[in-house]
């Protein structure tokens, strides 16, 4: 069965373009019960003018989720090389803050990119908001590593460079602060907290480093969860280690910390016959 993988508004996997065009926010929704409260990212686009919101994967198919309220206006989705305009609200319910706005589904295994813009020049319906998308793989998920796992070795090993309670492994130090563990097969998702003190990260996959990448957060979340901070699901099967730095910026004396939860293993099916090609 292939896995699904939700990616909130607030992970780092998810690029605003511009980032100055966007702005976070929060409604209230009823059907959260005691969790009355909702975040979402947001671009008005009598303000900013044809903002857009990327995200790359690989895998079988995407659903986005936002706003289907009345200030939702048309909106263009570039699927790899395909381009569709969306209306925006028609009717329905007023502040629907789940609404699917696109949906793919039984694309071919292998790599995509999403760019959603907003694309209204109706100044009663300039918004578009994006809670979170869902990408779905052919693989299957083979294990979960807990941060507790003998599987995580943290670095440095010090008394006070590690903070620790029941939900995650953190750091707030200043140092550099590694976090390292060898997961086998062709795909990993990496989970921790976000909040306005989350600081952007550098991720090292079988010695091959990445660019930092920042949380989309300043504010702490509305409902407390883990987000996906990093995913690979094109890799040659074998042994894999993941490094995750905190990268701290010098200049940012409050976003410092990052915050560990756990790790998803993902391989492909036992009866696929697939591999990846993938050169890691």
């Amino acid at each position: 069965m292939p896995v699904n993988t939700t990616v909130s508004h607030v992970s780092p996997l998810i690029s605003y373009i511009p980032r100055s065009a966007w702005f976070e926010g929060s409604s209230s929704d009823p059907n959260l019960g005691n969790y009355s409260l909702k975040s979402y990212h947001a671009t008005n686009n009598t303000e900013a003018g044809n903002a857009s919101v990327a995200f790359s994967w690989w895998g079988t198919g995407e659903s986005v989720h936002g706003g289907y309220r009345r200030r939702l206006g048309g909106y263009t989705v570039t699927l790899d090389s395909d381009v569709t305009l969306h209306q925006g609200y028609v009717d329905g319910t007023d502040e629907d803050f789940d609404a699917v706005l696109f949906n793919a589904t039984g694309l071919p295994a292998g790599p995509h990119q999403l760019r959603i813009t907003n694309a209204s020049n109706d100044v009663k319906r300039p918004v578009f908001d994006i809670d979170h998308l869902v990408f779905e793989s052919n693989l299957e998920e083979t294990e979960t590593v807990s941060h507790m796992s003998a599987d995580c070795t943290w670095f440095p090993k010090g008394d006070g460079a590690w903070e620790v309670d029941q939900r995650s492994q953190y750091v707030v130090v200043r140092i550099v602060t590694q976090f390292v563990f060898s997961p086998r097969h062709t795909g990993f998702i990496l989970y921790g907290q976000l909040d306005g003190t989350s600081a952007p990260l550098t991720v090292t996959l079988d010695g091959r480093s990445s660019h930092p990448v920042a949380p989309n957060t300043a504010i702490t979340p509305l409902l407390s969860t883990s987000h996906v901070l990093f995913a690979v699901t094109d890799l040659n099967q074998g042994n894999h280690t993941i490094w995750v730095e905190n990268n701290p910026a010098d200049s940012n004396t409050t976003a410092r910390r990052m915050d560990i939860a756990y790790g998803r293993i993902l391989s492909l099916p036992n009866d696929s016959g697939l591999s990846h090609g993938g050169s890691m």
